[in-house]
């Protein structure tokens, strides 16, 4: 796949969280996900290849229509047939989906640049089936307070201690950033029931990231490139808040 040479690792780390609630939910691997935002397939394509062997489906919806087409390319790449893409506004895209119809949705590196991310949450407890779960990162807090004091951007900093969204970067750019704390809130008014939270990234970054000073796993050997994963996946509960994004793991439980 044609990505930027960091997505693999953090495509990898997803799936570390997101497959093993799949699988211990859906042994059988019958299951109708919705990847929100999918981007060029980083998530959908794995998805669909684990959930082929059952009769499962992979829905994904991305707004920027050459991703969309690069991820049809590489779905026929892989043979898979169980995956669809389709480009459409991620609001208007659920708003239309039947209640109940989905086992599992992802919403992965969307919520900080998608204005009505409120909405959506809503709509993706609407559309998921009881026990569905759902797959939310959400940008910290802490990432983007990094951003502003390294670039010694103080009213973006205090803007990003005080606020959840905001011009953080100056110019026309929206973006919102979450804790904990506030995610857990979000949970709550969206009806959604929060399982747990993972941080992605708590001690690497991608290029032009604060982190990157530490460690960018493209320019790590595979060797090193696992013991960072096994320190990562190890620290992602208790240093939620310190990672790149966020991971939440939610039920609609009724």
């Amino acid at each position: 796949m044609v990505m930027r040479p960091d997505e693999p690792y953090y495509a990898r780390q997803y799936l570390h969280w997101i497959l093993p609630e799949l699988s211990s939910r859906y042994d059988n691997r019958k299951i109708q996900i919705l990847d929100l935002g999918c981007g060029q397939g980083r998530l959908s394509l794995p998805l669909a290849g684990w959930c082929a062997s059952g009769g499962g489906r992979v829905t994904g919806i991305d707004f920027v229509s050459s991703a969309i087409e690069k991820a049809r390319g590489y779905a026929a790449q892989r043979s898979l047939s169980n995956v669809t893409f389709e480009q459409n506004d991620l609001l208007d895209f659920i708003q239309k989906k039947a209640d109940g119809s989905a086992d599992a949705i992802l919403l992965i590196e969307v919520t900080f640049i998608l204005p009505s991310y409120r909405e959506v949450l809503a709509e993706i407890f609407r559309v998921l089936r009881p026990k569905g779960l759902a797959f939310i990162a959400f940008r910290s807090q802490y990432y983007n307070l990094l951003h502003t004091i390294r670039g010694r951007n103080w009213d973006g900093a205090k803007m990003a201690l005080e606020q959840w969204e905001g011009h953080l970067f100056g110019g026309s750019s929206w973006f919102s950033w979450q804790t904990p704390e506030e995610i857990h809130q979000l949970m709550d008014e969206s009806g959604l029931h929060l399982l747990d939270l993972r941080g992605i990234g708590i001690s690497s970054g991608i290029e032009g990231d604060p982190l990157v000073a530490i460690a960018r796993p493209s320019e790590l050997s595979p060797k090193e490139q696992e013991n960072l994963m096994k320190i990562e996946c190890t620290l992602a509960e208790h240093y939620a808040a310190c990672g790149r994004y966020i991971l939440a793991t939610a039920e609609k439980s009724l």
